[in-house]
């Protein structure tokens, strides 16, 4: 998922570009884990920074 990102922030290819060059037959499928991935990421980042911040 972290070639998924740059590419994503760093090239003006479509998601379906993306998804074909990373390998996925479908595109949904790609979506699908790319949004599953960015949220747990976004959920550990934000319960570390409650973590510290609290210590």
């Amino acid at each position: 998922m972290f070639i998924a990102k740059q590419r994503l922030a760093d090239t003006s290819l479509s998601i379906n570009e993306i998804a074909d060059e990373l390998g996925f037959k479908y595109s949904t499928h790609f979506t699908r884990l790319f949004k599953k991935c960015v949220s747990v990421y976004t959920t550990l980042n934000f319960l570390y920074a409650l973590f510290f911040i609290k210590q």
